[in-house]
């Protein structure tokens, strides 16, 4: 017989499963070379999210060996940070674009009460999780980069 502290365990246990089982992240990133000049541009969506989090990507490109400053240079590349606060679709959306071709994209949204209870944690782990997939997908496309100077 299931005691009543029991069930409680076990509905607490069930509810944090379906509230973290909402999260998905869908990534995409090119399969040409791609030769791109060493300064990167930043865009980050007016969010303090998107804001705040942004330096994360910013860190992934600078390790690769690009410069995130402002360029009129029409070859740049650009970092998009977009972050959507609905509750019940919170979510990160981070592209690289060159000349609006898209060469990575990766999109971390979480459904549902997922990012209603513990809101703050919820947000940190939905950003770590966009974080190493645009670190991976970037990995995945430095073989056929080309970092040339401005």
């Amino acid at each position: 017989m299931i005691t009543k502290h029991a069930k409680h365990g076990i509905a607490a246990v069930l509810t944090c499963l379906i509230l973290i089982g909402g999260c998905s992240t869908n990534q995409y990133a090119i399969t040409e070379p791609v030769t791109a000049p060493k300064t990167v541009r930043l865009h980050v969506e007016n969010h303090r999210n998107a804001k705040s989090y942004s330096r994360d990507f910013v860190a992934v490109l600078e390790s690769a060996g690009f410069v995130v400053a402002s360029t009129d240079n029409p070859d740049a590349l650009e970092l998009t940070v977009g972050f959507n606060p609905n509750i019940f679709a919170t979510g990160f959306e981070v592209q690289l674009t060159q000349r609006g071709i898209v060469l990575i994209k990766v999109d971390s949204t979480n459904y549902g009460w997922g990012t209603g209870v513990g809101r703050g944690a919820a947000i940190d782990n939905l950003a770590s999780n966009t974080w190493r997939a645009f670190a991976d997908q970037l990995d995945e496309l430095k073989p056929r980069l080309t970092i040339v100077s401005d």
